[in-house]
């Protein structure tokens, strides 16, 4: 099975990971989804002919998933097969991520408001 490469610090130090496959969390397994949609309301659905919800019940409107392109699973590190040095590095390059993504939205909140998320 193939590893992933992540890049745990400035000098661009790599350290290779086992993996293991899993359904995708976006499609859950399908390949394809309607998210690009968004939410549907009650009267989104009334605003709707009957062939047309049969038409998006049936996945007509669906759209390959971007998180699998369409494979229905993605692959992942898999830390019951890490030893102790690679669990730590990845425990830290995850807790860097988390930190990163939280002053992404930190920013989006300021900037953009809270009602636009």
């Amino acid at each position: 099975m193939a590893n992933i490469t992540y890049f745990y610090d400035e000098d661009e130090n790599r350290i290779e990971l086992p993996t293991k496959w899993v359904i995708c969390g976006t499609c859950n397994g399908d390949g394809a989804h309607s998210r690009h949609l968004g939410a549907m309301t009650q009267q989104d659905l009334d605003d709707w002919d009957p062939d047309a919800w049969e038409d998006y019940k049936a996945g007509v409107y669906d759209r390959q998933c971007e998180a699998c392109d369409g494979a229905g699973k993605v692959k992942v590190a898999d830390t019951d097969r890490m030893n102790a040095d690679q669990l730590a590095r990845w425990r830290e390059e995850m807790q860097a991520e988390a930190e990163y993504e939280a002053e992404v939205r930190a920013e989006q909140r300021y900037f953009y408001g809270l009602e636009a998320y």
